[in-house]
């Protein structure tokens, strides 16, 4: 409802704010505006038919508490370790590698100073 809503309040306001700025309906005869008037009422219309003429249906779904929630619960835990199991992966294979760089500070790269720190003043 609020997608179709925002749609054609954005179209009329658009048009609305045009036609003051830019004087757009000076020029425009009768059945100019008649035509212009009838191609917004159509796409307001238009829009209301495709989405704001049907009724959301009350299901449970939308309730978080409900069983067939647990499904999406558990998809997205299942999403959280697995991403985590990826970054760690990826933390790892950085300090592999950053051991290995010439200069390297030694036993771990943590050692070495950050470049976040502020510099000592002289």
């Amino acid at each position: 409802v609020v997608v179709p809503l925002y749609y054609c309040t954005f179209t009329l306001a658009s048009v609305i704010g045009a036609a003051i700025v830019y004087d757009e309906f000076a020029c425009m005869g009768l059945d100019d505006a008649l035509m212009f008037s009838g191609g917004i009422l159509a796409a307001i219309i238009g829009v209301w038919l495709l989405g704001g003429g049907r009724r959301p249906e009350a299901s449970a779904e939308c309730d978080t508490g409900s069983a067939a929630a647990l499904p999406l619960a558990e998809a997205l835990d299942a999403v959280r370790e697995t991403t985590r199991d990826k970054l760690d992966g990826i933390r790892e294979t950085t300090r592999d590698k950053l051991d290995k760089l010439p200069g390297s500070p030694g036993a771990s790269w943590r050692e070495a100073p950050s470049w976040r720190e502020p510099r000592s003043s002289r």
